[in-house]
């Protein structure tokens, strides 16, 4: 082959190299401007713009977040029997829940009764479980809408919703008349749904209602806080009781008790709209920022290129990155420089890139059987473990145990060793922990092949 040639194939291969390389960056970029355009989305429909104003169960620390916080809420809104604000129009107030829901057998009149943590025990075979209803309303007409909590994400217990179910069938309502309830299982955002398939063969009467009964849909009601400009969720919900109290207060004359106390409610309502707003706002921005993370890792290429992007715009000496290509790209139109920032905002926080690392852990590591604690251990003893976990925006991968012996401690060494020389160790709580720490992708071509390439550490050890 002639130089002439030889040049001329190297530089068809450099150029097209470049051209691949700035696909990729421009392929990150249109997916961060699509990011970004439900950014701002969010931040409208969630009205999140007003985080940095006064809401004041949000200076109550963190109770906010527990699931019993919002419980005792609802409980306040819905119960008649409120001290003070309760009554204000709570038929009103319960039509409109029921309308929420689409309840359309429950009977409003006096006999109406709601509580919390309702303790109820029903036989499982043998053996009794006991559970709490988080939220439970009731009338003597035979009927019972179950709402089962999970605003705060928590796990669901075992047969959770047919124990509930069978208690109310079976115990609650002490005569022979039917009986007919709804369960509500309450979410921050839409999604999450009990794995109803895998409940006990114990509780098939009411598994099959809810699978493949008739009514079944009538049964179990999926709603969320918040669904951005729907009315079929507990945001809408109060929004229409906030109206509802509104044209109330501008019909009272004369009595100042009365119509303060109204406010009061009005108030009340108000600021957990507010709440549910700025926590389900948060939450639907964080699942945004990790669909945007799973785009960016899904290759080394796009991963450099989301790298380089985040290098070159925050680089400080204009000297060396005015001239660019990067730079250009990203300052040749608003929309461009506003993803550059968007992309820095995810990018650089890490503690977004650990919890994206550990959700796909989590996703990868829970279908071979392991289970995933706490998003750091997988055991294989009662005493002994292996450690993943996202830190640093990094992967940590290695073993721990307690009193781990210096023999043990070798021969972890050995394993880790294969896949990177330098290896850590720290005594946390009574266990050691022995690992090694990888970067994404470290040249595996995707995600699954780089967790299945460190991860098969799992082979060695079961």
């Amino acid at each position: 082959m002639k130089k002439n040639e030889i040049i001329s194939n190297l530089l068809n291969d450099f150029l097209q190299i470049r051209k691949d390389y700035m696909t990729a960056v421009n392929n990150v970029l249109s997916d961060v401007k699509n990011y970004s355009a439900q950014k701002s989305k969010i931040i409208l429909d969630c009205d999140l713009s007003r985080t940095s104003q006064f809401n004041i169960f949000e200076t109550i620390s963190d109770l906010y977040t527990r699931e019993k916080f919002h419980s005792d809420i609802l409980d306040t809104i819905l119960n008649p029997k409120t001290p003070e604000i309760g009554s204000i129009l709570s038929e009103d107030i319960l039509t409109k829940f029921l309308e929420m829901i689409d309840s359309k057998y429950f009977t409003i009149d006096d006999t109406v009764k709601v509580s919390k943590e309702v303790y109820n025990k029903v036989l499982v075979g043998k053996r009794s479980k006991i559970g709490y209803i988080d939220l439970l309303i009731t009338n003597e007409h035979n009927q019972a809408i179950i709402i089962e909590n999970k605003i705060n994400d928590a796990p669901d217990q075992p047969n959770q919703i047919v124990r509930y179910m069978k208690y109310i069938n079976e115990q609650y309502f002490q005569n022979n008349k039917p009986i007919k309830m709804t369960v509500v299982y309450l979410t921050l955002n839409p999604g999450k749904k009990p794995k109803i398939k895998e409940y006990d063969e114990f509780f098939n009467e009411y598994k099959d209602k809810l699978l493949n009964g008739e009514g079944g849909r009538e049964i179990l009601k999926y709603r969320s806080a918040v669904v951005a400009n729907e009315k079929v969720c507990l945001v809408g919900f109060l929004m229409t009781c906030i109206e509802i109290l509104e044209k109330y207060i501008k019909q009272i004359k004369g009595s100042t008790v009365k119509k303060n106390a109204a406010i009061l409610k009005r108030v009340y309502l108000e600021q957990y709209k507010c709440l549910l707003n700025h926590i389900g706002g948060k939450a639907t921005m964080l699942k945004c920022q990790k669909e945007l993370l799973q785009k960016i890792y899904s290759t080394q290429e796009t991963l450099n290129a989301a790298k380089d992007l985040v290098k070159v715009w925050t680089e400080k000496d204009e000297s060396k990155s005015a001239v660019s290509d990067l730079k250009h790209l990203i300052e040749s139109s608003e929309d461009n420089r506003k993803a550059a920032n968007d992309l820095v905002e995810v990018f650089s926080d890490k503690s977004i890139v650990n919890q994206f690392i550990n959700d796909c852990l989590r996703d990868f590591v829970e279908p071979l059987g392991f289970s995933f604690e706490d998003g750091m251990y997988i055991h294989w003893n009662d005493t002994r473990f292996l450690y993943v976990y996202g830190y640093d925006a990094k992967l940590e991968i290695g073993f721990g145990g307690k009193k781990i012996t210096q023999k043990q401690e070798e021969s972890y060494k050995e394993i880790l060793k294969k896949f990177k020389k330098k290896t850590d160790k720290v005594r946390d709580g009574g266990y050691d922990f022995v690992f090694i720490r990888i970067e994404p992708l470290s040249g595996k071509k995707d995600m699954k092949t780089f967790l299945t390439y460190y991860t098969k550490l799992i082979s060695q050890i079961i």
